[in-house]
């Protein structure tokens, strides 16, 4: 071979090298494509769930308790509310936190 062979351009190798760019252009459209059309998903465990309805719940729960409020009422006007020391002492109690030394 000569070194003007090698310098030769033919139009049937740029046609080569262009089909080549072009297949290769197809491709990363193709896979850009196909990142695209999937859709993110969330799954949530049983647990999940489980705590999204208790919380729907609670949520329904009113933040007064009429009825009982309005009993105790009762019981407050008509002298007959009796107070229990001892569980409002438990209840105290069981919400502080002793210190371990003692």
């Amino acid at each position: 071979m000569k070194w003007g062979d090698f310098m030769k351009i033919s139009n049937n190798k740029i046609q080569k090298i262009l089909q080549s760019y072009n297949s290769q252009q197809v491709n990363k459209k193709d896979t850009k494509t196909s990142r695209l059309s999937k859709k993110d998903e969330l799954k949530l465990s049983t647990e999940a769930k489980d705590f999204q309805t208790a919380m729907k719940a609670v949520k329904k729960i009113p933040d007064i308790r009429q009825e009982k409020v309005t009993s105790i009422k009762r019981q407050v006007e008509t002298g007959t509310y009796e107070i229990d020391s001892g569980k409002i002492v438990e209840k105290m109690l069981s919400n502080v936190e002793l210190d371990k030394r003692i």
